[in-house]
């Protein structure tokens, strides 16, 4: 049985609790400590006979042998807790993203190798069934070389999102360069896929970048972007994204290669041109994380995705706000607001054709002939 510790209870932590209490029922783990800096989760918790602390570093100067520790805390604090965390001796489950700055990545996995322990990063797409099944295809080369990977991500928030945490939305925080919004917080596991994909084809590393970043909702982040990568081998990386859609859409990825193509779309769904694979629902996406952290520790099984794996997610992420300089803000005249169920939402007009006519052109949206568009520089990377 693991001896684990939760940092960061309240918010998408509270997920990771509950994923913990199921390892609790099925006698994997046992969870020895929780840490939050809202005392509210004491009580329970204390009756439960697992100890709470408000302050990471007094966990940590207090409970002995933890084999990991699952940190879901505020993005800003992602690498400095995941590094104090390696250096006390335990491997490490941490939220998404790992980091902001490549720099502050490399600081991070200087602090893994240095402790001999693993980190593993809560990207949860990287678990679902039917991607790992085209990871394998494009290892095993079954798609030829491939001219380009696109990702689409269509999602729909309404204002109350961002009140969710005072940092939701934000380019910066406290001094942090937090840089919050489609690239580094909801479909940063799109983004993340991605790149996994290009890595597991073949096509290397990725060599430039162009990026386009804008705003719909009042924030000083943004909420709607556009990506193009090149590999070191060719391969083309179109990434859209939204908040702003009048409708939710599954994130969606197609592979176009020189011997055939792949559609894959969260969760389950696989279409390739020898036909179609629709996996089951499975359990909730951060219990299998968790249950794959569990299996790595005690059986050997590769974690669906280490900290190692993320490098390029980082670099890219980087590179795209170097890329378009500043978030422009999309004039209200392109967008609508409305009411539903008691919220209040802003969408952008015109966005689900936008992203598919872009997508089918491998085109920017500053390369679509619209008057809010602004064209970023190609980074080098």
């Amino acid at each position: 049985m693991l001896n684990t510790a939760l940092i960061g209870a309240g918010g998408f932590g509270y997920c990771h609790l509950l994923a913990l209490e199921k390892l609790i029922s099925q006698q994997k783990i046992a969870l020895k400590a929780v840490c939050d800096v809202n005392p509210c989760f004491r009580q329970e918790l204390e009756a439960k006979g697992i100890a709470f602390f408000t302050d990471y570093r007094e966990l940590l100067s207090t409970v002995p042998n933890l084999d990991y520790i699952t940190i879901s805390t505020p993005i800003p604090t992602h690498s400095e807790i995941a590094a104090a965390c390696l250096a006390y001796g335990a491997h490490v489950l941490l939220e998404k993203p790992p980091a902001i700055l490549p720099e502050e990545f490399a600081r991070l996995t200087a602090a893994q190798t240095a402790s001999g322990k693993s980190c593993a990063i809560n990207y949860t797409m990287t678990a679902d069934l039917a991607f790992l099944k085209l990871v394998q295809l494009l290892k095993n080369g079954e798609l030829g070389r491939i001219h380009s990977i696109t990702g689409t991500g269509l999602y729909k928030r309404y204002q109350s999102y961002y009140s969710g945490s005072p940092w939701l939305g934000q380019i910066s925080y406290k001094d942090y360069p937090l840089r919050d919004g489609t690239i580094n917080n909801p479909l940063s596991h799109l983004l993340n896929n991605m790149l996994l994909l290009a890595a597991a084809s073949g096509s290397g590393r990725p060599v430039s970048a162009e990026a386009e970043l804008y705003r719909v909702y009042p924030i000083t982040g943004e909420d709607t972007s556009c990506l193009r990568i090149l590999t070191e081998a060719g391969t083309r990386l179109l990434f859209y994204a939204t908040l702003c859609s009048p409708e939710q859409t599954p994130a969606r990825i197609e592979i176009s290669g020189s011997q055939g193509n792949a559609v894959w779309q969260y969760p389950g769904y696989l279409q390739t041109d020898a036909g179609q694979d629709s996996y089951p629902a499975e359990e909730n996406p951060t219990d299998k994380i968790h249950d794959n952290m569990c299996q790595f520790l005690l059986n050997g099984t590769p974690l669906f995705c280490p900290l190692s794996s993320c490098q390029n997610t980082v670099l890219v992420s980087d590179a795209a706000f170097a890329s378009a300089k500043e978030i422009q803000t999309i004039p209200d005249t392109f967008i609508k607001g409305y009411q539903e169920n008691g919220e209040h939402g802003r969408e952008l007009i015109g966005i689900q054709d936008l992203v598919y006519s872009a997508a089918t052109k491998q085109a920017l949206f500053s390369e679509m002939s619209l008057p809010w568009a602004v064209s970023g520089q190609k980074i080098l990377l």
